[in-house]
């Protein structure tokens, strides 16, 4: 606990930046650490990670191998792996040791495909959004706590791909032609307007986090990482997802009504919510933390935090 209390008391708010409804105050640390990580995204581009199936396949896991004995790999959650018999995303964050291999519990992300399009998982430019993300910290919470097993969250997020989709074609009166249900679909049809925030709202050299606000008050969630780089590569995944959730009413209408809470308020809170840690995947740690006002977890990696994240409940 005490290396994501280091952590958490290290970091220092940096500038904020407004576009439209939105706000993302981004952080900055202190006595930064020195880690060399691979992100997932680069590592899958140089075809050093490889995600296959397990065995014939089965919907809540994956096969994760790291191929060079240089450099760990990152894999966050939420991260979106196309193709193979379905497009799924992970349910944790986890490292790849070099020259490691190890199966991960995932989740569906294309309720109507089963059938095989690749034999190795392929990079998407899309994460989750935090609605799901929170059902996923929830599930996986409790399976730490009954000793670890995948998730059994498959219905719920299937269902909120569904109604987020229906939400959209109401509003837009446009129809998305998603015919597997997969989530990209969704962000492909909103592509316009992420590349408006992605110009506007752009990732600062030192930064190494960001906690993102809704109409200046309402805090949405915070995303952390060990080092600038990782944030960097995952910055615009991670930004498209807060735009997506933008035009989202039943997402806009809870955030209005949680309580404000200030930027400090909110890392104060992440500070002292009760935490409880596990060992996870592939000699990571993972601790979990919730309260009244947010849920979150953090990744450990030999003795340093990789990559926390939280989100207002």
């Amino acid at each position: 606990m005490k290396a994501l209390e280091s952590f958490i008391e290290s970091v220092d708010i940096g500038r904020l930046d407004t576009y439209k409804d939105f706000t993302i105050c981004f952080l900055q640390r202190q006595n930064p650490q020195k880690i060399v990580l691979l992100n997932y995204d680069e590592s899958l581009i140089c075809k050093i990670l490889t995600v296959t199936e397990v065995n014939a396949g089965t919907v809540s896991e994956l096969k994760f191998a790291n191929t060079t004995g240089l450099f760990p790999i990152f894999i966050p959650q939420g991260a979106i792996f196309v193709g193979l018999k379905q497009n799924r995303a992970s349910t944790l964050s986890f490292v790849l040791k070099p020259w490691q291999e190890l199966v991960a519990p995932v989740v569906c992300v294309e309720e109507g495909r089963w059938t095989s399009q690749t034999k190795f998982g392929r990079l998407s430019a899309y994460h989750m959004y935090s609605r799901l993300k929170k059902t996923n910290m929830r599930q996986t919470t409790q399976s730490f706590k009954e000793g670890y097993r995948s998730p059994e969250n498959q219905g719920e997020i299937w269902e909120d791909i569904r109604r987020l989709k229906d939400q959209k074609e109401q509003k837009d009166k446009q129809r998305i032609y998603s015919p597997d249900g997969y989530i990209g679909n969704i962000y492909e049809h909103d592509q316009a307007i992420i590349t408006n925030y992605l110009k506007n709202l752009p990732c600062p050299d030192n930064a190494f986090g960001f906690i993102s606000i809704f109409q200046k008050q309402f805090l949405i969630g915070a995303e952390l990482f060990s080092t600038p780089r990782l944030l960097k590569r995952n910055y615009e995944a991670l930004l498209a997802s807060i735009v997506l959730e933008s035009t989202d009413e039943e997402f806009l209408k809870e955030q209005r009504q949680k309580q404000p809470m200030t930027v400090q308020e909110f890392l104060r809170a992440i500070s002292v919510a009760p935490k409880e840690h596990f060992q996870s995947i592939g000699r990571n740690e993972d601790i979990r933390f919730q309260s009244d006002s947010l849920i979150g977890s953090a990744l450990i990696t030999d003795g340093n935090v990789i990559h926390l994240e939280a989100f207002r409940v």
